[in-house]
């Protein structure tokens, strides 16, 4: 009966734990901009890419971005024009084969263009590799009125 009851007590308290609802896991700042605001913000890069030219590759890094709504942008249009400043530093080692010193790569951009409030904008990059003439490395940012992002990244060979 002991066992019983204990096992009762036990699947009630689970039951009720289970039933409540997750807490908020939203960013506690907001990402509303207005005007000229702008910050810095950093996406790290860590990942395994396949080299065209045979087996894996390691890119670590960070690129640093400057992402600002600009004040004449056309909001009565649902458009707002977004400058984009981006700073690319990382490298590239080789996991397989003959070790080899990190390749690295390195590039800055400045970009305007239009995004819709519920819109987003996709924006190709291509990086060159230093010591590395037949691979780029090709990255895509994902931009909405609130930041950007890389969804997608990848190395590719030149022709």
């Amino acid at each position: 009966m002991k066992k019983f009851f204990l096992t009762l007590v036990t699947v009630t308290f689970l039951l009720i734990l289970g039933c409540q609802e997750n807490p908020v896991t939203e960013p506690l700042k907001s990402f509303n901009k207005i005007g000229n605001e702008s910050v810095e913000e950093t996406i790290n890069l860590c990942c395994v890419l396949a080299d065209p030219a045979g087996g894996n590759c390691q890119l670590n890094g960070q690129v640093r971005y400057v992402h600002q709504i600009l004040q004449n942008s056309t909001e009565e249009d649902g458009l707002y024009l977004v400058s984009l400043s981006l700073n690319m530093n990382s490298e590239l080692c080789r996991l397989d084969g003959p070790a080899t010193s990190p390749w690295k790569i390195e590039g800055q951009s400045q970009d305007e263009f239009y995004v819709s409030e519920e819109g987003i904008y996709i924006l190709d990059k291509v990086y060159k590799i230093e010591n590395r003439m037949d691979v780029v490395l090709v990255v895509q940012y994902l931009v909405t009125t609130e930041g950007a992002g890389i969804p997608n990244l990848w190395l590719q060979e030149i022709d």
